[in-house]
């Protein structure tokens, strides 16, 4: 079964680097997934870099345009719905990280 991440940023790169690096080294084994980050228009140094990088890993990044504060998280949680293809949605917030071992994921879809 194949499973959506979606991820929500906005200027908190250091976080959102500690998430992804912590996804991947603990969903290794899960390979029918994908990862959709939505970025709501940060300008914090480095992370146009970040999303660019992983992008070329296969990362589905979706940049918004328009700030709305009052909204983002709510905004960007519809993105990821709606860029999604997983039978399941699984929907986070780019300061999550998981120090759970490898095959958690099977755990989850089942």
């Amino acid at each position: 079964m194949k499973i959506s991440i979606g991820v929500v940023n906005c200027n908190r790169l250091y976080y959102l680097k500690a998430c992804y690096k912590s996804l991947i080294q603990t969903t290794k084994s899960y390979t029918n997934k994908e990862i959709c980050v939505i970025d709501n228009c940060s300008t914090e140094k480095g992370t146009e870099e970040f999303l660019d990088e992983i992008e070329k890993d296969g990362v589905k990044v979706i940049r918004k345009t328009k700030r709305d504060p009052a909204n983002e998280f709510p905004r960007g949680l519809n993105a990821i719905y709606e860029n999604s293809t997983g039978e399941i949605i699984l929907m986070l917030q780019g300061d999550e990280q998981f120090v759970l071992s490898d095959g958690w994921l099977q755990k989850y879809v089942e």
